[in-house]
C-alpha cells in the first residue's frame, strides 16, 4: 500500500504544478475539466479549463490534486508535504525554491534528527518540510 497527498487548489493548480516539476522534477499528467468524459457537468463553463486531475510522478510517489469548484473547496491547512533530498546543495536549492514568494516558517538548519531540515509555505499556500534523511 502506498498513501499518496491529493491537494485542493482553488483555480491555481496548474500554475502551482508547473511549478513543482520545475522544483523537484518528475513526470507531469494533467486534465481539464472540458476533457473529462461528462465535462457538461463536471463544473461550471468558467471552470472548463481549470484542472480536473493532475500527477506528478516522482519516482515511486505520486503528488495529485485538481482544481475544487467553490462548493468543494476547503482550502490548503493542516498538513506539510515531506521532501527528503540526497545531500545539503540540494536541500538548500528545494528549499529556497519552494519558499521564494511565499514564508519561510523554519529557516534550514541542523536538528536532532538531521543535519539541514527547515520548513515553508509556497506561493501557492502549501506548506513544505524539506530535510535530509535521518542521521546516521
Amino acid at each position: 500500500m502506498k498513501i499518496n497527498p491529493y491537494l485542493m487548489f482553488n483555480g491555481n493548480a496548474e500554475a502551482a504544478f508547473l511549478f513543482y516539476q520545475q522544483v523537484l522534477g518528475g513526470e507531469l499528467e494533467l486534465t481539464r475539466y472540458r476533457e473529462m468524459p461528462d465535462s457538461d457537468s463536471a463544473a461550471e463553463p468558467e471552470w472548463a479549463d481549470k484542472v480536473a486531475h493532475v500527477s506528478l510522478q516522482l519516482g515511486d510517489r505520486c503528488l495529485m490534486a485538481s482544481d475544487a469548484p467553490p462548493p468543494y473547496q476547503q482550502g490548503l491547512q493542516g498538513f506539510s508535504l515531506a521532501v527528503w533530498v540526497e545531500n545539503a546543495a540540494e536541500c538548500d536549492r528545494v528549499f529556497n525554491a519552494l519558499a521564494e514568494g511565499g514564508r519561510i516558517t523554519m529557516p534550514l538548519a541542523e536538528s536532532s534528527w538531521s543535519d539541514r531540515f527547515g520548513m515553508c509555505t509556497d506561493p501557492f499556500g502549501v506548506a513544505w518540510m524539506v530535510g535530509l534523511p535521518d542521521k546516521s
